[in-house]
């Protein structure tokens, strides 16, 4: 009777094994289909943003999508028409503005991405002069619903920013002085 419940617990294990490693490899073929269909869209919306073309920015984010970093630069209009709205006016203050790719990571339904943006101003824009060139460095988070952008969240590298704005990042420079008045 032992000989006989160790061929058939080999025997499940023969079957069993190889196919939940069939399982799990289609899985992650599945897995990375769904990885390349978000990277080609994010690639495809980082191009729309350099040239400004909003028109099929809908192939690629959901009609309600939320951008958690337009909500904190001020803008009020959500979903898809105020990231149209967003890239727009972009596009006016940077007209041209190149964005480079450089890493992307995907965890389950989350995509990670590390881009940098160069272009020059052509209007004046958070305290910068008209006609500086500016290169910024973000971290984008991602979450899609299907193959659709459906959350972002944008962490800017400030102090970037705050020295393209001249200002001196140490904290002894900073804060009013003797009299009251902001230093500068």
């Amino acid at each position: 009777m032992e000989g006989r419940n160790t061929m058939y617990r080999n025997l499940t294990l023969a079957v069993l094994v190889p196919l939940m490693a069939l399982i799990a490899a289609c899985s992650n073929n599945n897995n990375q289909k769904n990885n390349d269909a978000r990277r080609a869209a994010f690639i495809q919306v980082n191009k729309m943003l350099d040239s400004g073309n909003v028109d099929s920015l809908g192939n690629y984010i959901k009609e309600d999508a939320v951008d958690h970093q337009a909500e904190a630069m001020g803008e009020t209009q959500q979903g898809l028409a105020g990231i149209k709205e967003l890239f727009t006016k972009l596009h006016q203050v940077y007209p041209d503005m190149h964005t480079t790719i450089h890493s992307m990571a995907f965890s389950g339904d989350t995509m990670f991405a590390w881009v940098s943006s160069t272009g020059t101003l052509a209007q004046p824009f958070m305290g910068m002069p008209a006609g500086q060139t500016q290169t910024v460095s973000n971290v984008d988070v991602i979450r899609f619903d299907g193959d659709k952008m459906a959350e972002h969240w944008g962490f800017t590298d400030m102090s970037e920013m705050m020295k393209m704005q001249q200002q001196d990042t140490t904290m002894n420079k900073m804060g009013p002085d003797s009299t009251g008045n902001m230093m500068k």
